[in-house]
Parts: structure tokens; sequence; C-alpha cells
């Protein structure tokens, strides 16, 4: 279903980072942080147009939900 949606983007308002330790990987959105996937995070921060498909094949089941998560708060957003 996520796929078919259309091209995601970060909200321009939105600020996204994260930080690899050798025991796991923040991801920082708007002041808070996260704890997920290495890969998941280099996915959502590459680019402000995220590639949709890199970042589904790298997400975990939690991952796949923080993405509706984030949406859902506006940080991301889907374009026709």
């Amino acid at each position: 279903m996520l796929a078919e949606a259309g091209v995601l983007n970060r909200h321009p308002a939105s600020r996204f980072a994260f930080a690899k330790t050798s025991e796991n990987t923040l991801l920082f959105i708007d002041g808070e942080d996260y704890e997920v996937g290495a890969e998941f995070a280099k996915a959502l921060c590459r680019q402000r147009q995220i590639d949709l498909d890199a970042l589904i094949e790298t997400a975990n089941d939690d991952e796949l939900q923080f993405i509706i998560e984030l949406y859902n708060q506006g940080k991301i957003y889907f374009e026709s």
C-alpha cells in the first residue's frame, strides 16, 4: 500500500539527522530521537525527496509503522 502512494517528501520545516554509534543508530527529527536501524536512518535522511522503495526495503515492521506515524504527524507527506 505504501509503495503505491506516490512520491514521499520530508516536510520543509522538519529537520532529519542521524548518528550511528557502535551500539545503535539514533534518528533525530525536530528535536526528538528514535532508535532505528542504520540503513533505515540513511534512507530517510539521504534527501528531502525520499526513495520510498529503498526505505521500505530497509524497514522492519516497527519502522514501517513509524513511517505512518511520521506521516500522521506531518513530518513527511506524499505528492502525486
